[in-house]
């Protein structure tokens, strides 16, 4: 796996990261870190000093989503194809100066279909059609927002340079708009 590291304009560089797995299904980061979520779980590479850490002792799947706002990690898991019997919820970890990811904290919550981040804020749509927006607050909690409900939500996309927010839904297609006053409003539906 290759990426850009543009975190400096007049150094931009290539750099190169091998897994130890083909079976890589989600990817989140920055310049400094790079997250990947495969069948052997939750790894994070630390660039500048080219470690690798792999979270044990977690039961994630390939179906779990997951996110990355600063140095705080967020991943959904259960009630999904991967993980049926297991209870839905999410938990938040931290990537310390030691670059290890620390457990915080872990909240229950409805079947997670798709997690992103914009504005560093965390959206969360959750199966049932409710589109959560979440911040870390105190540098240990995951507090939410606001919400807004889509009821046939199937995934989102986000577009921070227009603070906008897509949710395909069976039907067609709902464009919310996130305002300055953690306000999500509807623009229209197609």
């Amino acid at each position: 796996m290759q990426f850009l590291n543009n975190s400096s304009v007049s150094n931009l560089n290539l750099n190169k990261f091998t897994a130890d797995s083909l079976d890589i299904e989600r990817i989140a980061g920055s310049s400094d870190s790079l997250l990947l979520l495969s069948k052997t779980g939750l790894k994070a590479y630390f660039t500048k000093t080219n470690k690798t850490v792999q979270l044990k002792n977690y039961a994630f799947s390939t179906c779990d989503q997951m996110a990355l706002v600063d140095s705080f990690v967020v991943v959904s898991q259960g009630k999904t194809v991967c993980q049926p019997g297991i209870a839905s919820k999410y938990s938040l970890f931290k990537i310390n100066k030691f670059t290890e990811l620390v457990y915080i904290n872990q909240y229950l919550s409805e079947s997670i279909i798709d997690l992103k981040v914009m504005n560093r804020k965390i959206f969360m749509l959750e199966a049932g059609g409710v589109l959560g927006v979440f911040e870390i607050k105190n540098g240990s909690e995951l507090s939410k927002v606001t919400e807004f409900s889509v009821p046939t939500g199937q995934f989102i996309r986000v577009v921070p340079s227009l603070s906008r927010i897509l949710v395909k839904t069976t039907k067609g297609m709902v464009q919310l708009s996130y305002n300055a006053n953690n306000k999500l409003e509807k623009i229209n539906e197609i």
